[in-house]
């Protein structure tokens, strides 16, 4: 989508269009997640150690020798870590069986579908075999997913596998001989990367099954999202964007926390796009288009209809056009006509931007228009006054009273919006102002 100002102030961020499912509202407690470990409770032990950036093994070591204390102590352990990944990566995470079976609290999962994973969530440990690479099959039909992580002695360190195989690693304990597979291990810095890449390839997947909608999505900061004490000391909400850091060298990816990727330059670029190029006080002679003619061959009858209907005579002056030719503004623009054009006349009677809309509606065929600068008025053009397709100035004659604009591509765009003027916002109050603008 672009590069915008963060509206913390913090620097820029990389946007893109993402696609978000509308996840229908379901409000039902289905068990008292402050006094029980329910499947229907969010498990926020798991989901850190699901999404866990740290790369460090001391305290992981700790940890799985069951010094849970030195991984709850890390910087990057989050409380609320399933309200802030499904707030930030709303696209799709609460229907990965994972991530659902994980957080089913905060992903609402309702109570029949959660409690039924007391006996083990098998599609989401199948799931994890597979990120993990340790399933025998895809879909775990030898051997049991919960059955290869019990084998592996991953039920006492690894908190993901408590909590979808409750039943096949109830009662299993750590013995003293037990060290940490390699397999337990592993996942601690692999759960992370690969569970990225594996909600990428099911997002791909499944996008064109769902009902989507576009919206914002952040990939990329030119900040540490991570770093308290930049955020605390740099972060302003009344900071201005500051184009003068352009270009950025390297950024951190947003959605895997504070993963930096060196190799990266944002800054600014317009890309050309399609615009109507004004030539004040001037026309093309003789290349208008017959509004009847050739030109609109290749239009369906739709459209025929459409740029014949705007025409002033068709408007304004046929038969039963008494009351139109009367009335000024939309939607026949009659203001716009004269009584000297008749059925042979290929003036239209729409403002600016409408003719602009009939011109790209001819494609090719339409170069671009003549406009009236007083009145709602326009004319089509060919190509009469184009050489390999820029204008000739030389071949356009000068007049008072329009305008010529030609198709172009250029970085800035300006649309005209006719009879219109910008009501500024009272001081103080954008808000309200903007509320009432919808």
């Amino acid at each position: 989508k672009g590069v915008y100002w963060h509206d913390g102030g913090c620097g820029w961020e990389v946007q893109r269009l993402a696609q978000v499912e509308e996840v229908a509202e379901v409000a039902v407690a289905c068990a008292d997640c402050t006094t029980t470990t329910s499947t229907c409770c969010d498990d926020v032990l798991a989901a850190n150690f699901l999404f866990c950036q740290t790369q460090e093994i001391d305290p992981v070591v700790g940890w799985l020798s069951g010094n849970h204390g030195d991984i709850t102590m890390h910087a990057n352990y989050d409380e609320d870590v399933c309200v802030n990944i499904q707030a930030w990566r709303r696209d799709g995470y609460c229907e990965d069986p994972v991530f659902r079976a994980v957080c089913p609290q905060t992903c609402e999962v309702p109570c029949d579908e959660c409690g039924g994973w007391s006996a083990d969530n098998t599609a989401a440990a199948c799931e994890v075999a597979n990120v993990l690479g340790v399933a025998n099959t895809t879909d775990c039909s030898d051997v049991p997913a919960c059955t290869i992580f019990r084998d592996e002695h991953m039920c006492p360190s690894d908190p993901v596998v408590r909590k979808l195989c409750p039943t096949t690693c109830a009662g299993v304990a750590r013995r003293l001989e037990d060290a940490p597979t390699k397999t337990t291990m592993d996942s601690f810095n692999r759960y992370q990367h690969r569970f990225e890449a594996h909600m990428d390839q099911r997002r791909q997947q499944e996008a064109a099954a769902r009902r989507l909608d576009l919206a914002s999505r952040r990939v990329a900061t030119t900040w540490n999202p991570m770093d308290d004490a930049y955020v605390a000391a740099d972060c302003s909400v009344d900071a201005q964007p500051n184009t003068d850091t352009f270009p950025v060298r390297g950024c951190y990816l947003w959605e895997t926390f504070d993963r930096a990727v060196p190799d990266v330059t944002i800054g600014r670029f317009c890309p050309d796009q399609h615009v109507y190029q004004t030539f004040s006080n001037a026309y093309c002679n003789e290349n208008n288009i017959p509004i009847r003619g050739a030109a609109l061959a290749g239009l369906t009858d739709e459209e025929r209809a459409t740029v014949e209907g705007a025409l002033c005579y068709t408007r304004c002056h046929a038969a039963d056009t008494l009351d139109s030719f009367r009335a000024a503004g939309p939607p026949t623009y009659c203001e716009g006509s004269d009584p000297a054009m008749n059925e042979f006349s290929n003036a239209l009677c729409v403002p600016r931007e409408e003719c602009e809309a009939l011109c790209d509606l001819l494609g090719a065929a339409c170069s671009g228009i003549e406009v009236h600068k007083t009145r709602p008025r326009c004319f089509l053009n060919g190509p009469a006054c184009l050489t390999n397709g820029h204008v000739t100035e030389q071949l356009m004659q000068e007049t008072p009273d329009y305008d010529f604009a030609v198709k172009a591509a250029e970085p800035v765009r300006y649309d005209t919006f006719t009879d219109r003027e910008c009501a500024a916002p009272p001081a103080g109050d954008m808000d309200t102002w903007l509320d009432k603008l919808g």
